[in-house]
């Protein structure tokens, strides 16, 4: 199991952005969580795709923020390239909020800065699948989702979506995250758990030897805190994690659980706590 999760946390540093080597798990400086697809696997028909960025920003207590996108077909970022469309191919720029800058404090609100920013739409280009094998078409193309969150100009982070295009019958849809436990702020010690969240599917895919095969989804939770400190902040769904607050309980706190099933789709909650 510590190979797979480890493995995953790679993959979400990748696609996420994260910001640092510091306690994967702590909310401070500006993070990217997540970013949602509504649709994480489409077809090649010009499909539209909804992106919403889940951010957090509690040391900086909320700022203006500008988002610049630029989206193509993978050009070897998954292969340890630069994240960069430079040299990908059916580029394009996508304007974000309508080129104007985001508030984060209006926006997520509170005193905790964490929360779902502005969503964006995009129309993906069509002939993606154009020349590939039917093994690659099956299989699917990454259409990367470049976002470029910057405050005065200089860049933050960069986060990747990617977008899966495929010719596969039966696409993948996001996960639906269960319910969280009840959190309070009246104990040291806070068990972390979700109940009843989707369960994993089965998907058809072309192995390297050309048959077609069956696998199951990977179901994992990834927790994060403003407070505290959390063990094993990636499991599986169906393994509790620990919150662990000091002798001193904070007035408040914010919890942030994402459900991912390692084909791109997620689920998020954020859950206020005071």
């Amino acid at each position: 199991m510590k190979v797979l999760i480890l493995s995953c946390v790679f993959l979400s540093l990748l696609s996420c952005g994260d910001d640092g080597f510091k306690k994967y798990e702590k909310l401070e400086e500006f993070r990217v969580l997540g970013i949602v697809a509504d649709t994480p696997e489409v077809n090649d028909t010009n499909a539209v795709v909804t992106l919403t960025p889940i951010v957090s920003d509690i040391s900086n207590q909320g700022r203006e923020v500008t988002v610049t996108i630029n989206a193509c077909v993978d050009p070897g970022v998954s292969r340890g390239a630069d994240v960069s469309c430079e040299g990908g191919k059916l580029t394009q720029d996508v304007v974000y909020n309508s080129g104007n800058a985001v508030d984060l404090n209006a926006t997520l609100g509170a005193t905790l800065y964490t929360g779902a920013m502005p969503n964006v739409s995009l129309t993906l280009p069509s002939e993606i699948l154009a020349e590939k094998t039917v093994f690659e078409q099956y299989n699917g193309v990454d259409y990367l989702v470049i976002f470029d969150f910057k405050f005065g100009g200089e860049s933050l982070v960069k986060s990747i979506k990617r977008i899966r295009i495929s010719s596969r019958p039966i696409k993948n849809s996001n996960p639906v995250l269960g319910t969280v436990g009840g959190l309070s702020l009246s104990s040291s010690e806070q068990v972390l758990e979700v109940e009843n969240s989707s369960s994993k599917e089965t998907f058809d895919f072309y192995s390297l030897s050309g048959n077609l095969e069956q696998k199951d989804e990977v179901m994992y939770l990834t927790w994060f805190t403003s407070s505290g400190e959390i063990n094993n902040s990636q499991v599986y769904v169906n393994e509790n994690s620990e919150l662990s607050f000091d002798s001193s309980l904070p007035s408040e706190a914010v919890v942030v659980v994402l459900l991912r099933d390692g084909r791109g789709g997620v689920d998020y909650e954020v859950v206020f706590i005071n």
